[in-house]
C-alpha cells in the first residue's frame, strides 16, 4: 500500500476512534513508510519493510508521538503507535514486492524472518531494481487502496464543507 493508501486508513480510523489525535494518527500510519526516503540508494529492498515494519518500531514510534505531544500525551502516543500498528498488520498481509520475502520482518531485530499470516496480492512483480516496472505492476493492486482514498477525501471535504461557523463572543455592555 502507498502513504497515501495508508494515511487514509489512519483518517478513517480517526473519523471512527475520535478521542485519538488525528494527526498522530496519521502521522504513525505513514511512519513505517519513512525509509521511502531511501528509495533511490541500493539498500532500500534490504530494508524496506524490516528496519521500519516491525514491533520494536511501533514502541518507538509511539514513544516518540507522546514526547513530542504538547498535551494529551498519552493518546498521542497511543494514536502513533496504533497508526504504526496498523500500518505494518496492512502491509503483512498486502505484499506484491517478493524481493526481500513477502510480508513484514514482524520481530526485528531479534529476527528478520518475513511475517505474512496470508498474501491478498499477486507476488509476481519485480521488485524496486527497475522503479518503472514497480510502479506499474502496483497499479493493478490500486483496487485494493482506493475505496479508502475516496472514503477519507470524502469524510474529510464533507468536514470541510459542512463545518459549522464560529460563535463570535460577545462582550457584556
Amino acid at each position: 500500500m502507498t502513504p497515501l493508501g495508508h494515511a487514509s486508513m489512519s483518517y478513517l480510523l480517526g473519523r471512527v476512534a475520535t478521542r485519538l489525535p488525528m494527526r498522530a494518527l496519521v502521522l504513525g500510519g505513514i511512519s513505517p513508510d519513512f525509509d521511502s526516503l531511501l528509495l533511490a540508494g541500493g539498500h532500500f529492498n534490504d530494508l524496506h519493510r524490516v528496519v521500519t515494519h516491525n514491533l520494536a518500531f511501533v514502541l518507538v514510534i509511539g514513544l516518540v508521538g507522546a514526547a513530542l505531544a504538547r498535551d494529551r500525551r498519552g493518546w498521542a502516543g497511543l494514536a502513533t503507535g496504533l497508526g504504526a500498528l496498523i500500518h505494518i498488520l496492512v502491509d503483512a498481509v498486502m505484499d506484491n514486492n517478493p524481493s526481500n520475502g513477502i510480508g513484514v520482518a514482524l520481530y526485528w531485530p531479534f529476527s528478520a524472518a518475513m511475517v505474512s499470516p496470508f498474501n491478498l496480492l499477486a507476488t509476481d512483480c519485480p521488485g524496486w531494481t527497475s522503479f518503472r516496472a514497480q510502479i506499474v505492476c502496483m497499479i493493478g493492486d490500486l483496487v485494493w487502496e482506493v475505496p479508502f482514498w475516496l472514503g477519507a477525501a470524502w469524510l474529510l471535504a464533507r468536514r470541510r464543507l459542512f463545518r459549522r461557523p464560529a460563535v463570535a463572543a460577545h462582550s457584556a455592555p
